[in-house]
Parts: C-alpha cells; sequence; structure tokens
C-alpha cells in the first residue's frame, strides 16, 4: 500500500494530462459472499470449487493501464501448474475478468473482446452509469474512497484519481475503482505505478452488445428447436 500513498501525492500536484499510469490488480475471496442457493450440498461443492480457484488466482496478476481519456485491462498471463485441473485454471483466470477490456471517456464506451462461434468480437457499450453512490466513505492506503452499488456489484472509488475507469470494464464513477466486489471475488488494486505506458485499442470486428445479445439468443433458439425434434 505504500506505492500508493507514494503516487496520491504526484496526482494531485500535477493532474493525470498527458501522464499514464498502470494499476497492478489482484483477486481475492469476497468474505461477504452468500452463494444463491438453500441447498447445503451445493454450498460446500460451491466452497470448495471456489477453495480451489483462489488458492491458484492468488499469485495471478490483472493489468490496468490508462490516462486521462482511455485504458485497457488486460490478463497477464501464467502457466498452468500440472498439478491443476484445466476447469480450476480456466476458472481461476477469468475470475479477474475479460482478457482485453478498453475503455474511452470521451467517445462514453468500453470494447470487450469476447468469444462468438469461436470467434474474437468487441461487445461496445457505454461506460456504467446507473451507479448508487453512497455516503459511505473509506480509505485504501492513504486514498479517500467512496462506496457505490449497482446490482449485486459494489465499487469502491477514489475521487482523488478522477478518470471513470475500472477493473473489467467496471466505471463510469467518478474516479479510479480500486477495489470491486462482485459475486465470490474480490478484485483490488495492489500498486499504481507511474510510466510511459502504450495503450492500444483492440481491433477487430464490433458488435453493439443489444445485437451481440440478440444472436446468441436466437443461437440458442436454433439449438434448442433443433434438440427438440
Amino acid at each position: 500500500m505504500k506505492k500508493l500513498t507514494i503516487i496520491l501525492s504526484f496526482f494531485l500536484l500535477t493532474g493525470l494530462y498527458g501522464q499514464s499510469y498502470k494499476v497492478v490488480y489482484k483477486v481475492k475471496p469476497n468474505e461477504n459472499y452468500e452463494p444463491m442457493t438453500d441447498d447445503e450440498n451445493m454450498k460446500k461443492k460451491m466452497g470448495k470449487m471456489n477453495q480451489q480457484i483462489f488458492e491458484v488466482v492468488r499469485d495471478f496478476k490483472y493489468i490496468l493501464i490508462f490516462n486521462s481519456d482511455e485504458s485497457i485491462y488486460t490478463f497477464e498471463e501464467s502457466m498452468k501448474p500440472d498439478y491443476v485441473p484445466d476447469i480450476i485454471f480456466y476458472m481461476a483466470c477469468m475470475s479477474g475478468g475479460n482478457k482485453d477490456v478498453y475503455q474511452n471517456r470521451k467517445e462514453n464506451i468500453t470494447l470487450k473482446k469476447v468469444k462468438y462461434k469461436g470467434k474474437d468480437i468487441l461487445e461496445k457499450n457505454k461506460l456504467e452509469s446507473d451507479w448508487q453512490i453512497t455516503n459511505e466513505q473509506g480509505k485504501i492506503g492513504n486514498y479517500k474512497v467512496i462506496k457505490a452499488f449497482k446490482d449485486r456489484a459494489v465499487a469502491w472509488f477514489t475521487p482523488d484519481i478522477p478518470v471513470p475507469f475500472g477493473p473489467n470494464g467496471a466505471g463510469g464513477l467518478p474516479g479510479l475503482i480500486l477495489k470491486y466486489e462482485f459475486g465470490p471475488r474480490v478484485i483490488y488494486a495492489d500498486k499504481i505505478i507511474k510510466g510511459n505506458f502504450k495503450i492500444e485499442r483492440p481491433k477487430g470486428q464490433v458488435k453493439e452488445f443489444e445485437e451481440l445479445r440478440n444472436m446468441r439468443l436466437e443461437q440458442l433458439s436454433k439449438e434448442a428447436l433443433k434438440h427438440s425434434k
């Protein structure tokens, strides 16, 4: 947390313009998470699986590079240990979110790389805007943070770093998200590093979120119809 404290004074003195930064996020279990089931056997199975996942994910790093106008979030690849089942490793990798998520403040967009029929597609959506900002405040390092929530997600953002970005496409708040709680996981900022970091906008076929969702629903309907015959 000392690195977060050191960077804070720099932000306040010079601002963000013309600078780029790297945030290293890590993932840990969400102690407040309650599985949405009353089945005790299912809870035990889910608990055991989550324990295996978090044993793998504790050394993973998820990277957000940002400047005043845009950001890119990605996963720092790790080698799969031989003793870890493929499905556990895959779920561990996904616990911190998608591999490539691009956000742009001026265009008010998020581009998220997803798979559709085995191909990479850039899912386009607006920066999130339906957060409920609370009066609850706290500290992460020397940063003032404010709690916000939407649906089942909770974000702690800092107005000390006034950019609308965060991990895995979470954003749209008046400050960088330093802690993001969703389901059984917490994605939290471990380091913030100043440097000359390059942000590359993902390239590829772009589909609007609604369009891609309708395409998937249509595909599922066709498959269900095929199996019903």
